[in-house]
């Protein structure tokens, strides 16, 4: 019995030691070899952004200005008369002395080859003298008496010579006279030949 004792001690004795001994071994290392490492940091990555795309823009359209035009510019009948009566008055002084005005005068800014015109009725036996005047640039103007009764077609009474800035049409004592014995439609026309600008044209009766 007492050898039985001993030997039970001596067991319980020697697995102790053996519990000792095994709690005592350092911890194992992960597998892997990554001992020391297991919770390191993962390695950031950086993705580069895609290069930026550049776009250029449409081409710049250019519209061309519009053609200039010319128009003749606004002016005021009074002004003209202002500027060009004293052009007419030595005129009718000379050509049609004793002759009054009949209507009122052609004014405006003349368009070269463009006439300006007024409506007129030659009286029976009754004389007629036309005088015109003009400004630079404007160089050369003619006058005509137009018989104007349709459907007829119209026809030339009379008309100026020479021409330049201040012409005249049929002076005395060679006035146009109205031969027939009745009134006469006309039209009393002024055209710019050469330049355009302000003109007048006036026609005178006996």
């Amino acid at each position: 019995m007492k050898n039985t004792s001993r030997v039970q001690i001596a067991l319980l004795v020697a697995a102790a030691a053996y519990v000792g001994c095994k709690s005592d071994k350092p911890a194992e290392s992960p597998q892997g070899g990554q001992s020391g490492f297991a919770n390191a940091p993962a390695t950031a990555t950086t993705t580069a952004p895609p290069p930026a795309t550049t776009t250029a823009p449409p081409p710049a359209t250019t519209t061309a200005p519009p053609p200039a035009t010319t128009t003749a510019p606004a002016l005021d009948p009074a002004a003209l008369g202002v500027m060009l009566s004293p052009l007419l008055t030595p005129l009718a002084q000379k050509h049609a002395p004793g002759m009054k005005a009949e209507g009122q005068p052609i004014l405006g800014f003349a368009q070269q080859g463009v006439p300006l015109e007024r409506q007129v009725t030659l009286q029976p036996g009754k004389c007629y003298t036309a005088i015109a005047g003009a400004l630079p640039p404007v160089a050369d103007v003619s006058i005509e008496l137009v018989l104007n009764a349709p459907p007829a077609p119209q026809a030339v009474l009379s008309q100026s010579t020479g021409g330049g800035l201040q012409p005249v049409m049929a002076p005395m004592p060679n006035c146009f006279k109205n031969m027939t014995p009745l009134p006469g439609p006309a039209i009393l026309r002024v055209t710019s030949k050469q330049g355009s600008g302000p003109v007048m044209a006036q026609l005178y009766v006996k």
